[in-house]
Order: C-alpha cells, then structure tokens, then sequence
C-alpha cells in the first residue's frame, strides 16, 4: 500500500484525458469524411454539367453519336467533333482534333495498363527467382512507361484546351479566351463555363451558310465555300 490513499484522482485524469482525445479524434474523422463528401459531390456535379453541356451543343448542331458524351473517354470524341465543326464552318478549315484526342486518350490507359502489367510482372518474376537483368529491364520499361503516360497526358491537356476555346469561341466568341483562362487557372469554374454557353451559337455561321460538303451550289456566291477540299466522310457534321 502507498502512503497516501487513492483516491481515483489519476484515473478519473487519465479518462477525461481519454474522453478529450477520442472527441477531437472524431471530430478530425468527421471533417474528414464531409471534405471528401463534398469533393465526390462536386466530381459528380462537374461530371453531370460537362456531360449534359457537350451533349447539348452536339446535338443541337448535328453532330452523330452526341450521346457519347455521357461516356467517359468517349467524350473526348464528342468534344474533338464540335471543335472540328466549328472549324470547319467558321474558319474554312478541316481539323481531326476528335482523332486526335481519343488517341491521346486511349494511349494514356494503354501505356498506365501496361505499366501495371509489367510491375505484377516484376513482383511475380521476384518470387520466382527471375534473374537481375530480366528485373532490371523491367524497372527500366516501367520509368519509360511512365514518362509515357506524362508525355501524353500532358498532350492532351494541351488538346484538350485548344478544342475548349474553340467550343467557347463558337457558343460565346466575346468571352472564349476569359472562359479559356480561368479554365486553365480554376479548372474548377470549367464546367459552369461550358454549362453557361450550352444554349449559345453566337460563334458559329448562320445556318443557311453552312454548306453541305457534297452540295455546294457554286452559282451563290453567298455561300460559304471551304478553301480547303473536304472529304464527304470527314466532314464533322457527317461522321459516324
């Protein structure tokens, strides 16, 4: 026995000190768990309004399979085809920019699977014994790999934003480049953007000048008339 009685004085501390650390504990925890509440409701949001605004423009100018804008990957399709049409009826100017980033696209998920591929590769190859050079040239295809997937995805961005300005610049053509940048340095403005401009074609010809690409009636000189030779099945408003 102690010289002194116990009380329960330190073991009444030690629970308050206990009680004090498990509420701050789930305090953190449910901020936590509403930050990353808000971030998945904001991704679903900006989500819904890129989808629904895309899908809106494309179709409402014509552009086949507009519903692939709901499709993620596919999209880029969608956003590249209106990018290629308003080049085409505005500038005079054929573009296969829709190409171009379904391309990037599906290199990006090609070079991250196979890179995947190859570290399961490695960590089996490490259990069986496979020999340091085998080991070492697959750490050495995972870095190329990787700077692959950089490389590329870099690419796209850039594609990415020349095909947003021309879709700013057919819907809004006053505001196409404030649009642009705030977009780059507030990627998060970007879906309020193309949702504000779903209804807009201020940018885009009238449509009684934008001529079919097998019919061009040459006798109105009104008509506009690509420069350029245009083939039937890569005119934008005709792809499939």
């Amino acid at each position: 026995m102690g010289m002194y009685p116990d009380y329960g004085f330190e073991s009444s501390a030690a629970d308050a000190m206990e009680s004090a650390a498990g509420g701050v504990f789930g305090v953190m925890f449910g901020f936590i768990l509403l930050f990353y509440l808000l971030m998945f409701a904001f991704a679903i949001t900006s989500y819904v309004l890129t989808a629904m605004s895309t899908y809106k423009i494309a179709k409402r100018r014509g552009i086949h399979h507009a519903w692939m804008a709901w499709v993620p990957v596919c999209d880029m399709w969608v956003l590249g085809s209106i990018s290629d049409q308003y080049q085409y009826y505005a500038k005079q100017r054929v573009r296969k920019r829709r190409k171009v980033l379904l391309g990037l696209v599906l290199g990006i998920l090609g070079a991250f699977v196979l890179m995947i591929a190859v570290l399961v590769g490695m960590v089996i190859g490490a259990e069986s014994g496979a020999t340091t050079a085998i080991l070492g040239g697959s750490v050495a295809l995972v870095v190329l790999l990787y700077f692959a997937v950089i490389g590329l995805t870099i690419a796209l961005a850039v594609f990415e934003y020349i095909a947003l300005y021309d879709v700013f610049a057919s819907c809004d053509p006053g505001n196409a480049v404030l649009y642009l940048v705030l977009s780059i340095l507030l990627g998060v403005v970007l879906p309020f953007f193309l949702f504000a401009c779903r209804n807009k074609d201020l940018g885009m010809p009238p449509r009684q000048a934008r001529p079919e690409p097998a019919q061009i009636p040459e006798e109105n000189p009104t008509v506009f008339v690509p420069q350029e030779p245009v083939e039937t099945p890569e005119s934008p408003s005709a792809e499939e």
